[in-house]
């Protein structure tokens, strides 16, 4: 049930695009990356694009960072950022759903090529656990594992945070996005600063479509050395070989260049703010209004017998976000 689709339908909003070199050849102090916002012939812009395009500040996506994810995979979906910030990484599951197989040692050897570090904890819980914690309402669970994570979170310095977007296609994508918004808020609030908070997409179905990047919005555009990369490390992922053959598909290969990145605003504050930007129209990530894909998708497998109980939003997301929120207020 892992969606795997980093491409994007929605125009890039000008001043939010940066170039990456190859990975591995431009770093900044300390061994973090910089970006250039440069646009070569790779970039894909028009020329009137070209014209638009306005010096950012490069620290929006690099610094110390830090990748947050729900399976193993993700990582594919941020390769050449991945390259270029070498962010500490947190997995929460080891992405055996239903098969029991475990990839998190497939994601790890990619991510210690792009020169990552892993924190404390990854890849140990199993989809399965997680839906039972859900289903169980174990909220003192996933309160620990956000007060764990805002520790690392300090322990590491971290001023940028990367991590699953919450879009109603998967459960633990969902989860995943909570446990961050309220990591990042107990680890600021603890230390008295901000913390940069960005999502990138992972449902990538070609009949969903986004009108426009939020305010402080990022597009990475990948060179072609980092982009053949990322493609050959793609194909080379045999556990997630289906999902990328359906992307290529639905959406080509050109789809897998371009990497972007979602301030997050929670509880009425942007934490991805970046140059002073607030965008007051992006909503909270975990209220909906429609009904959530995985809800329909398990209502099928409970009916071919798969599953016995369905996790839905209002019952289990909706209550854990709230749960979540109170142990925010708790603090450390």
């Amino acid at each position: 049930m892992t969606s795997f689709r980093p491409g994007n339908d929605h125009k890039s909003l000008g001043k939010g695009q940066i170039i990456a070199e190859k990975s591995g050849t431009d770093r900044g102090k300390g061994g973090r990356a910089t970006l250039s916002s440069r646009v070569n012939e790779d970039s894909g812009f028009s020329g009137s694009d070209l014209d638009a395009v306005q010096p950012i500040n490069v620290a929006a996506l690099t610094g110390q960072a830090a990748l947050i994810i729900g399976h193993p995979g993700h990582e594919l979906c941020v390769y050449g950022w991945c390259g270029l910030a070498r962010p500490s990484v947190f997995i929460l599951t080891d992405g055996s759903g239903r098969t029991e197989v475990s990839r998190t040692a497939r994601s790890l050897t990619i991510l210690e090529r792009l020169g990552c570090t892993t924190g404390p904890g990854t890849g140990l819980f199993t989809d399965r656990e997680v839906y039972r914690a859900l289903l169980s309402r174990d909220h003192k669970l996933f309160g620990m594992l956000a007060r764990q994570i805002a520790e690392w979170l300090i322990l590491d310095d971290i001023d940028l945070v990367v991590g699953d977007a919450a879009e109603g296609f998967n459960p633990v994508h969902d989860v995943c996005r909570l446990i961050i918004n309220a990591a990042v808020e107990m680890a600021a609030e603890a230390q008295n600063r901000p913390i940069s908070n960005f999502a990138f997409r992972l449902d990538w179905r070609k009949e969903r479509e986004y009108t426009r990047a939020p305010e402080g919005a990022r597009t990475l555009i990948l060179d072609q050395a980092t982009f053949d990369s990322k493609l050959s490390a793609a194909w080379d992922y045999d556990e997630l070989r289906s999902d990328i053959e359906a992307v290529l598909s639905d959406n080509g290969a050109e789809s897998f260049r371009t990497e972007k990145f979602d301030p997050i605003m929670v509880d009425g504050m942007v934490d991805g703010t970046v140059d002073g930007v607030v965008d007051k129209d992006v909503g909270q990530d975990h209220q909906r209004s429609s009904i959530p894909y995985y809800e329909e998708y398990g209502a099928r497998l409970m009916s071919e017998g798969i599953y016995n109980q369905v996790i839905r939003y209002d019952e289990h997301l909706a209550p854990l976000a709230d749960a979540l929120s109170l142990a925010v207020q708790e603090g450390m």
